[in-house]
């Protein structure tokens, strides 16, 4: 997507190992270092809403998100 759009401005990582593993995020970040992502290593291992650092050309965030509970929130609109 990013290439047939051109550049991306940010981007969010979520869920159970988006939100609680600093060594995943690190590794997605890594991978993604070629579209302008760069992580400041310190908020990355504290989780703090971004992680990115000043000089990154695309901003990384990190958001709590409860897939369990929003699931369940659907099936119990459904079930009404």
């Amino acid at each position: 997507m990013a290439a047939s759009i051109g550049c991306i401005a940010s981007i969010a990582v979520a869920g159970g190992i988006g939100m609680h593993s600093a060594p995943i995020r690190a590794r997605v970040v890594e991978a993604l270092e070629w579209l302008g992502l760069e992580v400041e290593s310190n908020l990355n291992q504290q989780s703090t809403a971004e992680i990115s650092c000043k000089s990154a050309r695309v901003r990384t965030f990190v958001l709590a998100i409860n897939e369990e509970l929003e699931m369940a929130d659907l099936v119990a609109s459904l079930l009404v």
